[in-house]
């Protein structure tokens, strides 16, 4: 009698487990679908924006590391000079970087254009350096304000050997 009572408690308890694996419904398999979804539609808008912050940086480094370069070519040399004579190799893959103006012992000014690929994602920089009157070096990195491949980098200026960022652009350094 005592082995009959829990072998019918086992098996009642093992009928249930068998009934309830039917699997999953139509209704909860939707609900996974647009949960899925949602979060797909928060997550690829950021990884995106990441990308473009991601490839944006390569002209920072880069600006960053020519002006520090000019600088240490006009502490040797009384002058700073354009980008193709300084001991530096800059190898971009979104951006192409030249000297704008005549460099001259108060600054020199250099800019990232987008190559044209990716004109319509990333914004164009310039980056300025320059030597004051109190013999202080000083440099700057100018982001422009917007994206669009349509307008021309707008260069940073040097006024007096301060450099500075033009009307369009802000300063990110």
């Amino acid at each position: 009698m005592k082995y009959q009572l829990i072998f019918d408690i086992l098996h009642q308890i093992n009928k249930k487990k068998i009934a309830e694996n039917r699997g999953f419904t139509l209704t909860e398999l939707i609900i996974v679908v647009i949960i899925v979804g949602v979060l797909s539609a928060i997550a690829i808008p950021s990884v995106f924006s990441q990308v473009e912050k991601a490839r944006q940086t390569e002209a920072k480094i880069s600006l960053g590391n020519i002006n520090r370069v000019q600088q240490a070519y006009r502490f040797e040399y009384a002058t700073y000079t354009n980008l193709s004579f300084l001991p530096i190799q800059i190898n971009g893959n979104f951006y192409t970087y030249s000297t704008i103006g005549n460099p001259n012992s108060l600054g020199a000014v250099q800019i990232a254009t987008v190559v044209n690929k990716y004109q319509s994602d990333l914004r164009d920089y310039s980056s300025a350096v320059g030597m004051t009157s109190t013999q202080g070096y000083s440099g700057i990195i100018c982001q422009q304000n917007n994206v669009d491949g349509s307008v021309s980098p707008i260069p940073a200026t040097v006024v007096a050997g301060v450099p500075s960022c033009d009307i369009g652009t802000t300063q990110v350094n």
